[in-house]
This record gives C-alpha cells, structure tokens and sequence, in this order.
C-alpha cells in the first residue's frame, strides 16, 4: 500500500464537501482526475454534460479524454487492467466490474464530459449568454497583431475627438499638466499597456503617497541605525563617498518622509539630484572594514532606487487629470471592442467573470449545468479565474480543483501564490484537502535529493513561498546500476565571460554525455535525455557547443517562426514560382544549397548583364532553352530545373502545389540533411500545412497564398516552432526550465547554475494589491511612474526569486533515473552561487566532479560531425507527418476530439493510421494518404456512373505522383474501390439523390467554444431530407463497420452541427460513413 493511499481514494469518494488536492511532482494527478471523473459518472449517476472539466493545454485534456474513455471501454467489456484507471475507480466506490459494465456501454455512446481549456469555456459562455454579456453572438477573438491594430484606430478616434470636434475629456489645463510629465508617444504607451488588461483597465488610478511614506520611514531608520554603527566603529577621510553619498541620499529620503513630494524643493534633494539619473550612479563607500557591509549597500541600492522613483512621481493634480482620463478611455475601449464583437484572451475570461459574478440568472444556469467542476494545475490559475470558479464552484460537493503551489512558476501569465493562497482559504471554507505525496516518477535516491535541497530552498512565506512538502516513492525500482546523482561543476579562471565558462560548462557536460553513450553502447543513449536552462540563450550556446562535439541536440525554442533560415528559403522559393521576375528570390535559390551555383559564376554573369552581353537575372525564368544556351553551365542546369519545377507547380491545386514544391524542390531533403534538420524538417512542414489548410477553407491560388504569407512575415504574425515531442526522437532535447513543465526524462540535466538573475524593472501598467488591501493600478511609464509603482517592483522581486527556487524544484522532479547538476564556479560571481553553495553546505561536495579549464578540457568523442548524416533523413521524412500533426494540433482547433486525435485530421484526406481494431492498409502510410485524396478527386467530378470515366479522371490525376510503379498500384486499387462502389447500393443513392454540397470546406464553433476545421465530402438530400456523407477508403477490420464508426462519430457529430447552424434547421441531418471498398455504409443518430 503506497503511502498516501487513504488521502487518494477520499478524494475519489468523497462528493459531500469541495476539495482541494495538493499533488506533489509525478504524483499522478491526472490519473486522479480521470478517476475522480469516472467515481462521477458510474458511481454519483452524473451525465457526461454534467461535469466540466478545465485543462491549463489542449495536449492535457486530449490525454485525460483518452484515458476516460479507454477506462469506460474496459468497464463496458468488464474486463479491468490490473491497476489500471477504472480498476482504481471501481475499488474506491466498492463496484464490481459486471455492476457497471451496462452504464458504461451507454456512456460511451452518449459521448464524454467537455474537457477543454479555460479560454474554451468562457468563450463557450459568452457566445451562450451574449445578450446578458452585451456582445454580439457572433463573437471573434483577437490575436497580438489584430489587438495592436484595433487599438490603434481606437486611440486615432480619441485623438480625433478629443483635440477636433468633440467633446473633450480633459480641460486645457489638465492637458498641459499631463504634457510636462510625459510626451503623446508615452501617453499612448500607456493607454495601450493600461488597456491590454481588462481587470487593471477597471481599476482605479493609484494616488496614494502614503504607503510609500510609511515605506521610506522604516526604510530610513534601517539606515540611520547603520550610519549611526559606521561611524562608531571606523575611521572616515574626510569627502569620502560615504558622507558625500550615502549620507545625503539619507538625507533626502527623511525629507520625503517628513514632506511629501515638496521634498524634491529642498536642499537635501539638490544635493543628490544629479547622481539619481541611470549612468550617473556613485558607489556609497562604505567602509571594507564594516561588518555589515553587504546589508548597508544593500539598503543604499533599495534608497536610491525609491528616491528615482519619487523624482518620477507626477504632482496630484497631474495624477487626477491622468485618472479622469484612463477611467473614461478603459469604458469607451470597452464599449469600442463590444461593439466590433472582438476580444482578447484575457478581455474573454475577464467579461466572462463579470457576468458570472453580476448575473444571478447567469450564474444559476451554469450551476444548474455543471453539478461537478474539475480544474487542473490551479497554481498556474489568475485571479479572474480564481473568481470565476469559485463562484461556479459555490455549492458543496461541486468544486474538485488539483494544482502543487510548489510548481507555480508562471506569474508573467497572472498566477500568483498571494491568489492561489486567497482562492484556496476559500475553497477549505466549505471544503478540505488531500495531499499527495507518493511520487511514481522518480527513483528514491532522487526523491532524497529533492527533498534535501528543496527543504531549505523552499521555506514557507504567506504570499510568497507554500511550505514543502517531501515525495516519497511510490513504486519498486530495480538497483541502479549508474549513480543516480552527478554534481558535474568547472573551474574557469578568474573574470571570464559568461559566454566562454558556459562553453566549457557544455564541454563537460558533452564529455559525460557522450561517455555514458559509450556505456550504453548504442543510439538509445540519447533518447529520454532532457536538457534544461532557464534561458534560450544559455540553451542555444550549450546546444552549439554539444554539437560540435557530436552530440545530437533538439533545441526546442528560439527564432521566431519567420526568422528561421527554412522559412525564408520556402517563401523565396515559393516566391520564384508566382513572381518569375522577382530577382532577390532568384538570388536567393541560386546560392542556396539547392542550386549550388558558385558566387563566382554569378558575379561574373552579373557583369555581362551590366555590360548589356546577357539578359537580366528577373527575365531568366520566362527564357525559352535555346536562349540559355549561352549561360554558365551550372546557371544553366539551375535555371531549367527551377522552369521545370516552376512549370509542374502551376498547374496543381494551390494546397496541393505547397506540398509538392517542397519535395520536388529537394527543399525537404536538403533542409533534413542541414544543421538542427529534425527541427527545420517540422518547421516546413507545419508552415505548409497551416497554408494549405487556410488555402482549402478560404480559397484563392498561389499567388495570394504568398502575398498574404510576406505581409504576415512583415507585421510578425508568428505562431509557435513545431514541436518534437516524439518520444523516438534519439537527441537530447535542449529547453528551458518552463517549456519542460510536465515533461519527464530519463536523464534530466539541469545546468548552468551560477547564471546570474536579472531582475528586469518592470515598465508598464500593472495591478497592485494595496498593503490597505485594495486594488489599484500602478504604472511606470519612463518619465513618470505613479506612487506606488516602487513598492510594487519590491513585491514583484520578491516573488520572482521565490520562484526560480520552485523552477529548481520543477526542473529537479522531471528525471526518471539520472539527475545531473552542472555549474560553472567562477571566483567573480559568488553572489549567484545559491544552489551550488547548498550543495556543499550540506555536505554533498564530496559527490561533485571537478574539472579546471586550464588544465583538463575534455575531447570530443563518437560523431565527428554536428550535421545529420544522409542516412537519417528516411527516418526523419517517416516522423514528419506525425510530427507536424500534433504541433499543428496543439496551435490550432481540431475537427476531431482528443481520443481520435493520433488517427489523422480531416484535412488529411485518406489518412489511414489504423489502430488495433483496423485493418491495416499493406501499401503503406503515405500509399493510402494518396489513394484517400485520388478517391476523393474522382467523386468530386460528379461523374454519375461509368468505371472507364471514372479511371480517365483518376489517370489524369495519378500524373503528380512520383515513381511509374506507385502510379500503377493506385490505378489498380481506385478501379477496385469503384468496382465495388458502382455495384452498390451507395451509387444508387448518390444517382437517385440531389448533390447540395460536395468537399465544403467547414469552419464551426461548437458549443464548448472550440473552433472546428475540415472538409465535408458531401451533403446529400433524398426525399427532403438531408444526409451528412464522409466517404472512407479503409479496409475494415475484424469487427466490421462499427470500429470504423466509432472512430469517426465525433467527426461527423461536428459536420451535423455544422448544417444544422448554416441552414439554419430546427434539427441536425442525419449523418453517414460512406465505406467505398465495400459498398456499404453506417448511419448515426442525430446529435
């Protein structure tokens, strides 16, 4: 029995009281939430629409999903995996397996409770509720860019109203007040920052000087007290620093103290005025010799820093003038941004909020509707969804959250443990707490190691820092055959750059890293290898450095999307095809691998065309072959090859040409076979991807393809670099400490130890939680800053190195087996030796292996080379598709739910990815990907019946696929489907029956928010009523039709609504699955 068994199974029994479950790393909470889901559902007698459950990503809800599901099909077939989830669930309810094995076969048909993100779900509730909220139905949500450009035509509308026409704001008065503290470029800066968060936007102004006074007062005896003991106990010269510095800057903040802002009239002020400005700063000069030097200097730094902030505090009048004026802005941005029915994220989840707060009726509706809410990670939650949940989550028994403070490290999002503390109080109120702690993850040696180190580094602090908690094991492991602990720490000498000792740090670390490959003694050694940094800099420089030494590396992150080197060269590729004449794109291609023409070759050429011998390099492409003739043979052989391919590219579809010009190009190949390929291979793919989709569903051809591609490249529309995440992948995977969260590695190395924080100033509009307890916004703007701004920098840093001691923790409880500490000890930098000090203090140096730089430098061994070899492409090429598909999933909405998610989109026509139940296809993945979209292309010409036409069409199409022999095998398989399809009851419906729609591109928000995407085949009426029709190529399995079918329901049930909702019918169509090869089919039930 594992240790905290009993807190498990009441948190999947009790339904009397709301409960809060702390759950340590690896403890398992998903697990946990799927149980307390199914104990709901087979014991409680909750429906499926009865029960939310929110999810911090889409990836965790998907996985959750299949989980559910797959314990309720255990259940219907009344076996049970030892174990297993539903094992688990039926033993805390005291069910046996045949008492519930009729329910489950119900619940499985009438589908799963809606698990989706917290965006999902207000979403959902605006669009349900959007009379209550004052929006309109049709809501729309805005990313940066779009946000960026409202707000810009709705500060235009206030220039013009409040200096033209209208009626002003402010007076003249209070305009010229405002203008002698800040400029119109930073009073839109404000504006712009004030606005980007809709609950600060609603708060007031911060006015107050008090709590700053009361700060310095305390700040200033602090300092009196040391000044008081330096002069005791040393002997000052005369002009020293310390009585022509530090005791002034004394000085002038007791005059703020005592006078307020008038402060900045007197003497005292003047006396320090002109070393406040950054870059004017003197050192305070406090004697070597004092005992507490470092805690004098210390609150020297804090004063100068409170006195630059109150040089930048406007005068009450300024400051009324500037609340007036944000307050009305913030209702008419407000009313601006309703009005063009477009929100923000954080506009969604904060009218959201207020509509649930506000609105008994709003409220009631959707307490009646969810009888069980289930949240997960809570501690990354904000305070408007804090809110949000409990006032949804008010009734006893209905509020299930999981979260572990001590993995809060997401505060730049909102979350913040002084909310998570105030949230949590309130649940315990009408609720209690489970706490788990038996860690499944990792081996016990690092159980004792975290718990060691994090037992000091975590120390409670109301506010600031939860107690911890220790992990416990909670599983048998085998003896370990390596240490499970390396402490891997250099020597560099004295005043050495950071850039060089992280060099020799990733030399050490490469040596190891390689070594242990060695032992292994295969490739198998770099899988389930994670590499974790808290910066992409320190990341990036480790990652070349390993490379070099033959270590493959994934770093994940970086570049932004349209900066990658693959990027550029697909649009300058795809450039050339729509604009011929475009020389920079020429250019481009020419040097880049693919063509390969020498620069020589091309200056020289460049001559000629300057001398007027030769035709310019923008007429090239459109030059007959007997006209080239005179070019440089390797210009020569480029230019025919990029006509060529030019030529085969027009004539395809424009999604299909994107995916035909990277594999004919040998752009695919070439980028697989280059530095970073794994990445560079799923970049490219899921950019095509994302254009062809957009392509499908919005129409237009290639050439507005590309110029809608360069204006977002120009504005820096990005989304997120593909993600590797196949567990295959035999590279160590470089991050950063965040990106790693719920994440877990065999070997996990945390490096670069001794990196120094920086602690940023904060510049914005920001809210604040009073020391009165009020909210108010505070804002520091650059030439002015309001009065608490100071104190809240204060917090905020606080709270930061609070958390880069919880980002150890996390980075720490991501290793399964192998855990290794490196750092560089550099004599200069000992300020930053926090965790590498902990570490020797409690005794573990003698576990640490020390290399100098100056002495022992590792060598390179294994792979000479940091480029992947050609024979690796196969396999990177056969990775792709999967690849891309779940980054592509994790960035945009799917058409289908998260348990059908691995099986294929249905933009991916004829996809075949078959589970057990399938039959699987013998040609091979990528044969039945081309035999699905050939099916298809052959229906879609509404041929009414007749095999010899049908093949002259397919015949036609079969010309782009490469290799005579694949082009046989599809022809021979096509004519087999259709065999059978004309001699099936299906040709007789399709003859008999009126085509309304056929591959109508559907774009469908469904009830939970989520946006659907793909391509329904066909939309049959027969006898008035309609039918939904998506055709299937698969061959079927043992169990028939009804695995097929199962498979698809979720796809269909989204096409069905998708009509219902654009004709407009009281009820949705009935919905089928057209099985071509076999000549049948299988009907669901209206949704």
């Amino acid at each position: 029995m594992i240790q905290d068994q009993n807190e498990r199974e009441k948190a999947l029994r009790t339904f009397s009281e709301n409960t809060l479950v702390i759950a340590g790393a690896g403890t398992g909470k998903t697990s946990l939430l799927t149980g307390r889901v199914l104990t709901a559902l087979l014991g409680q007698g909750l429906e499926p629409e009865q029960i939310l459950v929110t999810t911090f990503t889409e990836s965790a809800a998907q996985e959750m999903a299949e989980r559910i599901e797959l314990a309720l099909r255990h259940c219907s077939q009344g076996e049970l995996p030892p174990g297993g989830d539903a094992a688990r669930a039926l033993a805390a309810l005291g069910l046996a397996p045949e008492g519930v094995q009729a329910l489950a076969q119900r619940l499985l048909q009438v589908g799963l409770p809606p698990m989706q993100t917290i965006h999902s779900f207000c979403l959902g509730v605006l669009r349900d509720f959007s009379r209550e909220a004052g929006l309109p139905p049709n809501l729309d949500l805005l990313d940066e860019v779009a946000r960026d450009q409202l707000f810009a035509a709705f500060f235009q509308g206030f220039l013009d109203s409040e200096f033209g026409e209208g009626k002003p704001i402010l007076s003249e008065e209070q305009w010229d007040r405002c203008f002698q503290w800040l400029s119109m470029e930073e009073l839109r800066e404000l504006l712009e920052k004030w606005l980007s968060n809709p609950r600060w936007a609603a708060l007031p102004l911060d006015k107050d000087l008090a709590p700053l006074q009361e700060r310095g007062r305390a700040l200033h005896a602090q300092m009196r007290d040391q000044i008081a003991a330096v002069y005791e106990t040393c002997s000052l010269r005369a002009g020293c620093n310390f009585e022509t510095v530090l005791v002034p800057f004394h000085r002038a903040l007791g005059e703020f103290v005592e006078k307020g802002l008038d402060c900045r009239k007197t003497p005292e002020w003047l006396a320090i005025a002109a070393m406040l400005p950054s870059g004017m700063e003197r050192t305070p000069g406090v004697p070597s010799k004092y005992a507490q030097k470092e805690l004098l200097e210390g609150l020297f730094k804090t004063c100068r820093s409170m006195l630059q902030s109150i040089s930048k505090i406007p005068d009450s009048e300024t400051l009324e003038a500037l609340g007036i004026l944000l307050a009305e802005l913030s209702n008419r941005f407000k009313e601006f941004c309703a009005i063009q029915g477009k929100l923000s994220f954080d506009d969604m989840i904060e009218r959201t909020r207020q509509l649930v707060c506000r609105g008994d009726r709003v409220r009631d509706l959707l307490r009646q509707r969810y009888r069980l809410i289930l949240v997960d990670e809570f501690q990354d939650t904000d305070p408007s969804q804090n809110e949000l949940f409990l006032q949804l989550g008010d009734r006893a028994g209905s509020l299930f959250v999981v979260g572990d403070p001590k993995q809060s490290i997401y505060r730049f999002r909102g979350a913040d443990m002084e909310a998570y503390e105030e949230a949590t109080t309130r649940i315990l109120a009408q609720g209690s707490t489970c706490k788990l702690s038996a860690n499944f993850r990792s081996r016990p040696e690092i159980l004792d190691f975290v718990n060691r180190i994090c037992a000091v580094r975590i120390s409670p602090s109301p506010g600031l820092q939860p107690p911890y908690e220790e992990l416990s094991s909670g599983r048998e492991f085998p003896p370990p055959s390596q240490p499970a602990i390396r402490l891997l720490r250099s020597e560099c000498p004295r005043r050495t750059p950071a850039p060089e000792r992280r060099i020799q740090e990733a030399r050490i670390l490469g040596a190891q890293l390689l070594a242990r490959r060695e032992r292994i003694g295969s490739d198998e050694a770099w899988k389930g290898v994670g590499l974790l940094v808290r910066t992409l800099n320190t990341g990036e420089t480790l990652a070349k450095e390993l490379r070099k030494m033959g270590v493959p590396v994934l770093k994940e992150g970086g570049k932004k999307f349209y900066e990658r080197f693959e990027i550029q060269r697909f649009l300058a590729l795809l450039g050339l095809m729509v604009h011929p004449h475009d020389e920079a794109s020429l250019l481009a291609i020419l040097r880049s691998p693919l063509a390969a023409v020498p620069d020589g070759e091309l200056l020289r050429y460049a001559k000629q065309v300057q001398g007027g011998d030769a035709p310019p390099f923008g007429e090239l492409l459109l030059l007959g072959e007997e006209a080239l003739g005179g070019l440089p043979e390797p210009l020569r052989e480029a230019i025919l090859s990029l006509q060529t391919l030019r030529a085969r590219i027009l004539d395809l579809p424009s999604d299909l040409a994107l995916k035909r010009l990277l594999w004919d190009s040998g752009l695919q190949v070439a980028e697989a076979a280059s530095y970073d390929g794994h990445q560079r291979l799923a970049n490219l793919q899921l950019f095509i991807d994302d254009c062809a989709t957009r392509l499908r569903e919005e129409g237009g051809d290639l050439h507005a393809a590309y110029d809608n591609l360069i204006r977002q490249a120009q504005r820096a529309t990005d989304f997120n670099e593909a993600s590797l995440f196949d567990p295959e992948t035999r590279a160590v995977r470089v991050m950063t400490i965040h990106k790693a969260k719920g994440l877990e590695f065999d070997l996990t190395i945390l490096a670069d130890l001794t990196a120094r924080k920086n602690h940023k100033s904060s510049k914005g509009a920001f809210g604040f939680k009073t020391s009165s307890g009020r909210w108010r916004t505070v804002f520091d703007i650059g030439s002015c800053n309001s009065p608490q701004f100071f104190l809240m920098e204060e917090r905020r840093k606080q709270h930061e190195e609070a958390q880069e001691r919880r980002l150890e923790y996390v980075a720490m409880t991501r290793a399964r087996s192998e855990l290794w500490l490196s750092w560089n000890s550099v004599p200069t930098n000992k300020a930053a030796f926090e965790l590498p000090d902990l570490l020797e203090g409690l005794g573990l140096e003698d576990r640490i292996e020390g290399f100098t730089a100056e002495e022992e430098e590792p060598q390179a061994r294994g792979r000479p080379s940091s480029k992947l070899s050609l024979d690796t492409v196969d396999h990177w090429i056969k990775l792709r598709e999967k690849t891309a598909r779940r980054a592509f999933a994790s960035m945009r909405a799917s058409l289908l739910p998260p348990s059908s998610q691995d099986q294929g989109t249905p933009q991916e026509r004829g996809q075949v990815r078959e589970g057990p139940s399938h039959a699987p296809n013998p040609e091979g993945e990528a044969f039945a990907k081309n035999l699905g979209t050939l099916c298809h292309w052959v229906l879609q010409q509404r041929i009414e019946r007749g095999l010899a036409e049908r093949m002259a069409v397919a015949r036609n199409w079969v010309r782009q696929v490469p290799g005579e022999e694949d082009r046989e095998r599809l022809l021979a398989e096509c004519a087999m489907i259709f065999d059978a399809f004309e001699g099936s009851p299906l040709q007789d419906r399709l003859d008999g029956g009126r085509v309304l729609e056929q591959e109508l591109p559907i774009l469908h928000r469904g009830r939970d928010g989520k946006t659907w995407r793909g391509t329904m085949d066909l939309l049959l009426e027969e006898g008035g009523d309609l039918v939904v029709v998506d055709f299937k190529t698969n061959r079927l399995g043992e169990d028939g039709i009804l695995s097929l079918a199962s498979r698809y329901q979720w796809q269909l049930r989204v096409y069905q609504e998708a009509i219902q909702a654009a004709y407009e019918l009281e009820e949705a169509p009935e919905g089928e699955i057209w099985v071509l090869r076999e000549g049948i089919s299988h009907r669901y039930p209206k949704p």
